[in-house]
């Protein structure tokens, strides 16, 4: 068993629509499960924080839009950085889903339900919006020409 060759959840995402619209990407099993069972039929997670060129493909094959959920720390939001490009050079249209700091998927759910997930969701990003808000974050670039 290869992680990188694997979608967690692919298997129930794809019973659930013939030519899904779009595809939710979180890092574990935990986070599948409990937002499977809110009803966000179309998530799967790559096992962990290295999405790889294989699954990326893997997705591209079942929809074009894909939105990346990874967990609300520091290595999550590293991984969503890793996994952006990931995605796009593989011909996706990406959006970014935000969590709280420390959150993952799975405390939203049970913190504020599928609603709170779903406007979380709602909020999403595209890509291009996200790096330049993650750069505007870390780096103090020409205050005077970003709000």
């Amino acid at each position: 068993y290869t992680k990188g060759r694997h979608l967690y959840g692919l298997n129930l995402a794809k019973k659930n629509s013939e030519k899904m619209k779009r595809i939710l990407v979180v890092e574990g099993y935990m986070d599948t499960i409990s937002l499977h069972k809110a009803g966000f039929t179309m998530t799967v997670a790559s096992m962990g924080t290295a999405l790889t060129q294989s699954q990326a493909k893997m997705i591209k094959r079942f929809a074009d839009k894909v939105y990346i959920c990874y967990d609300g720390d520091a290595a999550g939001q590293n991984a969503t950085l890793r996994g952006l490009d990931i995605l796009r050079e593989n011909g996706l249209d990406v959006m970014v889903v935000q969590l709280p700091d420390k959150f993952d998927p799975d405390d939203v759910i049970k913190t504020y339900g599928r609603e709170g997930y779903q406007k979380i969701l709602d909020e999403a990003l595209p890509l291009i919006e996200f790096k330049i808000n993650y750069v505007k974050s870390k780096y103090d670039i020409f205050p005077f020409l970003l709000p």
